[in-house]
């Protein structure tokens, strides 16, 4: 594929050139900012990062990768911990600055590395085919779509070099001398050379590795075929056979690929970004329209451009058909789509749409119709980056700098309490926020259930059956010798009221800690005595109902369901008198 023409030599001025340079840096700065937006919230305790911190904690520490389940009293098995390389950077984020600069370290990190395949849609746009105002378009579109899982996971990370090797591979189509197109140089070597290494980096940093496999190959047979087997078709070939022994440069080798296995089993069929797109709820906000029309764009693109690559059109169905049968793969395939509408942009550059128009309408053969007048060329541009500021505008308004960026409440209620009284015995824990617990905790105590699923379904099972409260659940309550149980709000997920209900009711258990951010039972044995003989009178009796409804991050509860009553007291201590329970007001 070729570029436009550039201008002859002095057919435009320095001004408007210089212009141009001005426009284009402020319509980038833009984006950015916008990205940043989409990236901006709070980094929520259900969130995968803190889980993937807690593992790099413990590699780090130990000097080696792990290779078992960590931190749980109920599984202990063979575990790949395919990102270990990425957890071992989010750890290293956690070391960043003070405390209080954690959520700007991360947030900042996780705005750069999303933005960065959106750059190189940008740069695959400018070389083959030329930069233009509507390029904002199509990359608003996709940062809005994608907002809700634009969050810090090892996945950045697979966006990332999904989209390297994707403008590796369009820059590969284009042969290097037109006089011969088979030629392999020097430089070339040394190409390939780094996406079999990009391809071992990958495999460290996130599972997903498999997709660029999986590119890798569709498009060598692509190429095979509407090269008929030319010589660069051959070598790239090659490159998509040992790209499976490159991703076996991990800590566990062959080994590695166990990690593909879990996928299909019953515990990922249970957890809803792994569920098909015509399964469970539908897709948040835009981002199963936007996913839809950046397809579209990428197709009509393509199928306009004389010069297509085969291998486009099986890079979209290859990625259109794993986003169909998992929600989560949305993000590769929306940039996918892009990365394809910037591959085949030169054929729906607004100036060839306008001589094509002008061409049409006026129906003047052999009379090279004009270029989009001047007068309007400016008026769009400006125009553009109005709509990009209104687009940006909502989540200006929604930005609130003085809300807590990180899980505030739950770590002085929850955590603090579990920390300072160091309570024996197992732990029942909710699914959706075990990863902060994980990282709070680091095993003491080990939990019940996290997000790694790094357990056999029979856990997975025996966790639903317990929080739905049905009577297997029960019993296993007492069959694992369960002694404490820890249920969170502000969590997504099915509601815990069932299981929260029972504990209530049953005289076995008693409350030990309600707070806005969950409550904690305990078993009423002698065991647990010195925590609930002294508190028991104080805690209040507020339904989990209503705070599940209710106990959100940034909302404050008038009046208070909770009071804080400060470090543990001795066994033998007399506690002191507290107030009576509060109750909120409906």
């Amino acid at each position: 594929m070729t570029s436009l023409p550039s201008p002859p030599a002095g057919a435009r001025r320095p001004w408007s050139v210089w212009l141009d340079a001005v426009y284009f840096t402020c319509l980038a700065g833009l984006l950015l900012a916008f990205a940043a937006l989409m990236v901006w919230r709070p980094l929520n305790p259900a969130l995968d990062f803190w889980g993937h911190a807690g593992v790099g904690r413990l590699t780090w520490e130990a000097g080696r990768v792990p290779d078992r389940t960590l931190h749980l009293w109920t599984a202990d098995q063979p575990w790949v911990y395919h990102a270990w390389l990425s957890q071992l950077l989010f750890y290293g984020l956690t070391n960043v600055g003070g405390p209080g600069d954690l959520p700007y370290v991360v947030l900042a990190f996780t705005t750069l590395l999303a933005s960065l395949p959106f750059a190189l849609v940008w740069v695959v746009w400018h070389r083959e085919g030329r930069l233009s105002s509507w390029i904002a378009i199509p990359i608003v579109l996709g940062l809005k779509g994608l907002s809700p899982v634009l969050v810090t996971r090892p996945e950045l990370f697979t966006e990332v070099c999904l989209c390297l090797l994707l403008a590796f591979l369009v820059a590969w189509s284009r042969a290097p001398d037109p006089a011969r197109p088979s030629r392999i140089t020097r430089g070339d070597g040394l190409t390939l050379a780094a996406v079999l290494l990009l391809m071992a980096v990958w495999a460290n940093l996130h599972g997903a590795v498999v997709f660029g496999v999986l590119v890798l190959g569709a498009t060598a047979v692509c190429d095979l075929a509407q090269d008929r087997f030319a010589m660069r078709a051959r070598v790239l070939a090659l490159v998509a056979v040992l790209a499976p022994a490159a991703v076996c440069v991990n800590p566990y080798g062959l080994s590695y690929w166990q990690a593909i296995r879990p996928v299909t089993n019953y515990t990922f069929e249970h957890i809803s970004e792994w569920s098909p797109v015509w399964k469970g709820e539908p897709l948040p906000g835009a981002m199963l329209p936007a996913a839809l029309t950046l397809a579209a764009l990428a197709l009509v693109a393509w199928a306009l451009n004389p010069d297509r690559r085969w291998a486009h059109l099986g890079w979209l169905v290859l990625l259109g058909i794993l986003f169909v049968r998992a929600r989560r793969n949305v993000w590769p395939f929306s940039l996918t789509c892009l990365m394809v509408l910037a591959a085949n942009a030169r054929a729906v550059d607004p100036e060839a749409v306008w001589r094509k128009l002008s061409r049409w309408v006026r129906r003047r053969p052999g009379k090279e119709p004009p270029g989009l007048p001047n007068q309007l060329r400016w008026p769009i541009r400006i125009a553009v980056l109005a709509w990009v500021v209104l687009e940006g505008l909502p989540g200006v308004i929604l930005f609130r700098p003085w809300r807590p960026l990180t899980p505030t409440r739950l770590e002085q209620g929850v955590v603090r309490f579990l920390r300072e009284h160091q309570l024996p015995g197992r732990v029942f824990n909710d699914y959706e926020n075990s990863s902060y617990l994980q990282w709070r905790l680091a095993g003491q105590p080990p939990l019940y259930i996290d997000l790694f699923n790094a357990y056999p379904d029979d856990l997975m099972r025996d966790y639903q059956d317990v929080a739905r409260a049905k009577e297997r659940g029960r019993a296993l309550l007492d069959e694992q010798q369960v002694g404490i149980v820890v249920l969170t709000t502000n969590r997504p997920g099915f509601s815990l009221v069932p299981l929260a209900n029972y504990l209530d009711a049953d005289a076995r258990w008693v409350r030990v800690y309600v707070g806005g951010d969950g409550v904690i039972w305990v078993r009423r044995t002698p065991e647990y005595k010195f925590v609930w003989g002294p508190h028991s009178r104080r805690v209040s009796k507020v339904s989990f109902g209503l705070l599940e409804r209710w106990g959100q991050e940034d909302q404050n509860l008038t009046p208070p369901i909770a009071e804080d009553y400060g470090p543990p007291q001795g066994e033998g201590a007399t506690p002191e008198p507290g107030p009576p329970p509060v109750l909120p007001r409906n």
